[in-house]
């Protein structure tokens, strides 16, 4: 259920799921069992999207669907694995609507990593009128992992299970959170419909644990605007795409230093930063 990159961005249905170079928490809020295709854009056409070196993944969801329904689905496997959830869809004349849970446990076969995740998804798409749309997209996730740490050769040939006795007894995790919620306005004009306008406001929530010899808690709050414009016209009986894209965000980000007393936090802080990050990208 994890996606690991470098140099490549992942997204779903448009929305960046995955961080550059291979930095990610360990989580993803991808829901596979949703997944309708997949879309790859590599060399020019990928610096249509900001932030992306050398390729993008775009998992589409299903939202063309004929009739609503409902499913659920249930995967067991060894070392503890649990992966359950259901998903719901609704159609009618006016909104096509989306909606899925979905919940994995793993033991892990090296003592201490054990990990499980919770991951919500909502997307409400609509027309309101023949050449607009609009859509609505949420995501959650919240999860936990446990980190056995690395053992060295003597360790791993006398218990290739075991976990590394520091990280086991100072308790090291990872517990994150994660949610997002975008409005996504697409329109269509001109004579010919040859324009096309996108605009995509959202915010981003994320607070993460990380747990090793301190215990850090990262909390960021993003706002951010996604704006596109294309125009098509033939030319000399060729076609030719004129296009733009830009992003505005801006992130606040507020890191606590804590003591760690085997996997929790001293009452004390022992230290506080704050930083802002913003960005624009055309």
């Amino acid at each position: 259920k994890q996606v690991f990159s470098r140099g490549i961005s992942n997204l779903s249905s448009d929305t960046t799921e995955t961080r550059i170079d291979g930095d990610q928490w360990g989580f993803e809020t991808l829901e596979f069992n949703s997944i309708q295709r997949n879309e790859i854009a590599k060399g020019y056409l990928s610096s249509l999207y900001p932030n992306v070196l050398d390729g993008l993944a775009d998992q589409l969801t299903h939202m063309d669907f004929d009739r609503s329904s409902v499913f659920q689905f249930n995967q067991v496997g060894s070392f503890g694995l649990h992966f359950n959830g259901f998903e719901s869809a609704v159609k009618s004349q006016a909104y096509h609507f989306l909606a899925n849970y979905s919940y994995q446990n793993y033991d892990g076969y090296r003592r201490h990593s054990k990990s499980f995740q919770h991951v919500v998804n909502m997307i409400l798409e609509a027309s309101p009128t023949a050449n607009s749309e609009i859509s609505i997209t949420g995501r959650y996730m919240k999860g936990e992992m446990r980190i056995p740490g690395s053992l060295t050769k003597d360790e791993f040939e006398k218990d290739p299970f075991q976990a590394n006795s520091t990280s086991s007894l100072r308790d090291d995790k990872r517990i994150t959170n994660e949610g997002r919620l975008e409005i996504h306005y697409l329109d269509k004009f001109g004579k010919k419909s040859n324009n096309e306008i996108e605009i995509t406001p959202y915010a981003n929530l994320e607070s993460y644990d990380r747990v090793t010899h301190d215990y850090l808690i990262i909390n960021k709050l993003g706002l951010g605007l996604i704006a596109n414009y294309l125009n098509v016209t033939l030319f000399s009986s060729h076609k030719n795409v004129f296009n733009i894209r830009g992003e505005l965000l801006t992130q606040p980000q507020r890191t606590e230093d804590y003591e760690n007393y085997s996997g929790n936090k001293n009452y004390y802080m022992e230290q506080l930063t704050s930083q802002k990050t913003a960005k624009m990208i055309l």
